[in-house]
């Protein structure tokens, strides 16, 4: 009876039509007695806004939860896999070419601190070097991890890199990427998720749905159909 209110007919109009016989097929339907006029257009847009508004509340504490829970996945990968993950994640990113066969990684002893190198064409005389460094919850990359990235850059003779962390990155270690002509972007775990849900990387999508709205320009051109006709 409460939702029957809520949709503005009279309790008792309501058991009438649900007691009547059924409507022979010439007999014209009753029409409801509303107990309140149709909501105004104003009303419904003030609705529909906070509506839009929780939805965009409940997708911000969705995906917290979702980053948090993607880290704590990523940090249980073995170290080759990370490294295959970081690729993924840089190509997708749009930080170099999505072919694949242009993604390489290296970490092997001696490798100089680089895990992965993305090539920028065919040739190879252009390249993205990547160093990711897998670090337990709340661990911090510091300056001179960055600048051991910067001196396996230099040896390469490569202007472009890519560090990315699970942990974060001190003051001290962005400020040395600020002071070098080098092209570095420093990518910390939150960054890293972020990018990861953003392009969809391991996840799966498991509900959608359309939020619709009154198309006031249908009703209207309903209306001047029925008027002209």
């Amino acid at each position: 009876m409460r939702a029957l209110c809520a949709l503005g007919m009279e309790p008792k109009a309501a058991i009438r039509v649900v007691n009547s016989e059924p409507l022979c097929e010439n007999e014209e339907l009753e029409e409801f007695e509303f107990s309140h006029p149709p909501r105004s257009e104003i009303e419904y847009k003030n609705a529909q806004s906070r509506c839009l508004v929780a939805l965009d509340l409940l997708q911000a504490s969705h995906e917290r939860e979702l980053a948090a829970a993607l880290l704590g996945r990523i940090h249980c990968l073995t170290h080759s896999c990370f490294e295959g993950l970081i690729l993924d994640v840089v190509r997708a990113a749009g930080f170099a070419s999505t072919r694949a066969d242009r993604a390489h990684k290296v970490g092997r002893s001696g490798d100089g601190g680089i895990d992965g190198v993305i090539d920028l064409d065919d040739f190879g005389l252009d390249a993205i070097y990547l160093q990711a460094k897998r670090l337990r919850p709340g661990g911090v990359v510091g300056a001179g991890a960055v600048r051991d990235f910067l001196g396996s850059l230099e040896t390469r003779r490569a202007n472009k890199g890519v560090f990315v962390t699970t942990g974060q990155f001190s003051l001290p270690a962005m400020m040395v990427v600020k002071s070098v002509t080098r092209r570095i972007t420093l990518i910390n775990g939150q960054r890293l998720v972020e990018l990861m849900i953003r392009h969809g990387i391991g996840l799966k999508k498991v509900k959608s749905f359309d939020f619709q709205e009154v198309d006031s320009h249908w009703f209207q051109q309903a209306e001047e159909g029925a008027r002209s006709a």
